[in-house]
């Protein structure tokens, strides 16, 4: 079997989403070359960028440190990018390439059509939807239009980014896959359930008349956690309480933002956690405000937890609620008026239990188990594998 590359903008990417993509090529038999920002690594700390490049040579898996930028990057980041793109494409024999990641894969697309290396394009959510603006689609789509040419196989996550590729781009084969699959573990108990719930209150000096919602993601603009900082202020009910579990951009704004609104007692920003299972067991419920998705994985942990969730009515999230209000709630992101109603309803929905339950709410989650994923991984692996050897 011959070398795969594997690339992302930050390690994050790798670390949380592409980990059993490795495992898949390495149990085909591929030498796996990893290339991602080791040291700007994302939504995870250097440490645990270290500890887990550290894991992936133990895999016997290389990796290359590629210096991408936020965002769309500076034109000097890029260029760099590309150079060290370049100098990695020639000394390699690259079977095939799978590239994640916005600038990343626009970068790495470009090298490898010049060294006539094959693509697999994870695209974790287009960055213009029905939702976006004329700008914002005169922008991103144009450049996923024109890189489609030069793409072997475009992997999308969520229908409506489906159906734009379908009809407008021009990729060898698409294929739809239900997110990026999560291992579905077994609802646990009732009485494990309310154990560990007790645990989180004692930790966290809660009572039994708080209610607890979840974020867990990056702090960013995107992720728009500061629409929920602004409709729990307007509540005005102390026994709200809101988890964030996450490092980001927007840490700082964000605990001044709190300070302000005078809601600090509520609001607990937790950062990086190695055991975010315990949070989606603690909590009460989750909700995900975000301007955009791709199909937003910590929304799919929360249903395999049995945890309700309140959603923004956007693509990648209106994915996961499709049985409202079993599955949860969506609400208008833009209007903080129906921010605050969706809070109120998840709460009343949750607490009793009329419309939902723990075990309503897992059954909606096997959809999205990571063995059906895998399973359709194998075969992309196959097939590209199959016509790069011609």
């Amino acid at each position: 079997m011959g070398q795969v590359l594997m690339v992302a903008s930050t390690a994050s990417m790798i670390k949380q989403f592409n980990v059993r993509n490795i495992q898949i090529l390495k149990r085909a038999g591929h030498e796996v070359t990893v290339a991602a920002n080791f040291e700007k690594p994302g939504t995870i700390n250097s440490e645990t960028a270290q500890n887990f490049k550290r894991f992936l040579e133990q895999m016997q898996v290389k990796t290359v440190q590629i210096g991408f930028g936020r965002g769309v990057g500076t034109v000097r980041d890029n260029m760099e990018a590309l150079r060290s793109l370049d100098r990695l494409f020639k000394n390699n024999n690259f079977e095939f390439m799978h590239t994640h990641s916005a600038l990343a894969s626009v970068l790495s697309r470009l090298v490898a059509k010049k060294h006539k290396v094959p693509t697999v394009y994870t695209a974790h959510g287009f960055q213009f939807s029905k939702e976006s603006g004329k700008g914002r689609w005169l922008k991103y789509f144009s450049i996923e239009y024109v890189l489609s040419f030069l793409t072997n196989t475009l992997i999308v996550i969520n229908e409506e980014d489906f159906r734009v590729a379908k009809k407008f781009f021009h990729q060898k084969h698409l294929v739809l896959l239900p997110g990026i699959g999560v291992k579905i573990p077994e609802l646990k108990t009732n009485l494990t359930r309310k154990l560990i719930s007790k645990k989180f209150q004692a930790e966290f000096q809660l009572t039994e008349s708080d209610f607890s919602l979840l974020t867990v993601g990056e702090l960013s603009r995107r992720k728009n956690q500061s629409v929920v900082f602004k409709a729990l202020a307007e509540l005005q009910n102390e026994h709200v309480h809101y988890f964030l579990v996450g490092l980001g951009p927007m840490l700082e704004e964000y605990r001044e933002l709190v300070s302000s609104l005078g809601i600090s007692n509520q609001v607990h920003f937790i950062g990086y956690s190695n055991d975010v299972d315990y949070f989606y067991e603690g909590v009460d419920a989750t909700i995900f405000p975000s301007k955009l998705e791709g199909l937003l994985t910590s929304g799919v942990e929360s249903l395999a937890h049995g945890k309700y969730v309140i959603g923004a009515n956007v693509r990648g999230i209106r994915d996961l609620i499709v049985d409202e209000p079993v599955e949860g709630i969506l609400f208008d992101q833009n209007n903080l008026s129906e921010v605050k109603a969706a809070i109120v309803e998840g709460i009343k929905n949750v607490k009793e239990q009329a419309v939902t339950s723990p075990t309503r709410v897992y059954e909606h989650a096997l959809r999205f188990d990571a063995d059906l994923v895998d399973n359709k991984m194998v075969k992309v692996y196959a097939d590209v594998e199959k016509e790069a050897k011609g």
